[in-house]
């Protein structure tokens, strides 16, 4: 496994997860070696419940409304079950998107009463140009991220925009990246400093526009608080049975997801910046 950016091969040992290294390249890239097959490190739908991508959907809404305001068509690849797309519709985008797993693609098709290919970016030809062409958390995870970024350029009107969701590894100790293990080396093929995601957005002929970050340190802790609460033993049966126990775990999930939401994007907002964070930005595709 080498650096997508530079190619480079010795960068330095951040942390491990075995069988995996997280190696920094000089450039700024940090790269998990040996490279996780396609299928692991591409199938991160299937890792998370749902509510995981919806509990978010309506704080990255109001971002893009910041930066693009509806009634923009908005394009969303690997579109998932449709929760994002649900929430620009709210707000008066005109919505469109693909996802490469036929189950998700259905999900979503049904779900906002739109046709929705099931098909990879790399296969998909656009028959229609929009305004924004949109991702989350996928830049950590194609094979090829600057070609990805120019393939999604091609979606977008000439001069449109191409906005997306990624990790920022924004400094601090080697003891912080180790203790950090969520999203783990096992399904995430680059992670990006802020140099190297500049770098990567010039290679692909995109041009930053506007930018929101938030540190993930609030959201870290709490999450590790809750999987210490989940070890736990497990509460008493409560009235009704099983099927009373599964709504209480839906529920219970679908709060703390809610709660996540708000310590990643309003705590971490001003939260001051550490080690690692999350980023909304904006880049000009070319005219």
């Amino acid at each position: 496994m080498s650096c997508f950016l530079c190619g480079g091969t010795s960068g330095e040992v951040v942390w491990r997860e075995a069988p995996y290294e997280a190696r920094r390249c000089p450039c700024g890239v940090v790269y998990t070696t040996p490279a996780p097959p396609p299928e692991v490190a591409g199938d991160l739908r299937h890792k998370h419940a749902e509510p995981f991508y919806a509990a978010p959907a309506d704080y990255r809404a109001r971002w893009l409304a910041g930066v693009a305001p509806p009634p923009a068509r908005v394009f969303e690849v690997g579109c998932g079950r449709g929760s994002q797309l649900e929430a620009f519709g709210r707000l008066g985008y005109g919505v469109a998107g693909i996802d490469a797993d036929p189950d998700h693609a259905n999900a979503a098709a049904e779900r906002l009463g739109l046709s929705i290919p099931a098909i990879s970016l790399e296969d998909f030809v656009p028959d229609a140009r929009h305004d924004v062409v949109y991702h989350t958390d996928l830049l950590s995870h194609f094979v090829d991220p600057v070609g990805a970024l120019r393939a999604m350029a091609r979606i977008a009107r000439p001069g449109g925009l191409v906005c997306f969701e990624v990790g920022l590894l924004t400094g601090g100790p080697h003891a912080w990246a180790r203790w950090n293990r969520n999203p783990g080396l096992d399904a995430h093929r680059w992670f990006y400093t802020d140099a190297a995601l500049r770098r990567t957005l010039a290679r692909a002929g995109l041009d930053e526009v506007a930018r929101a970050e938030f540190d993930l340190a609030p959201y870290i802790l709490a999450l590790r608080a809750i999987r210490t609460l989940r070890r736990r033993p497990a509460a008493p049966p409560v009235a009704g049975g099983r099927a009373a126990d599964a709504e209480r775990v839906v529920a219970g999930r679908a709060a703390a997801e809610r709660a996540l939401a708000f310590l990643r994007y309003r705590v971490g907002a001003v939260w001051p910046r550490f080690a690692t964070g999350t980023l909304l930005l904006a880049a000009r595709a070319p005219h």
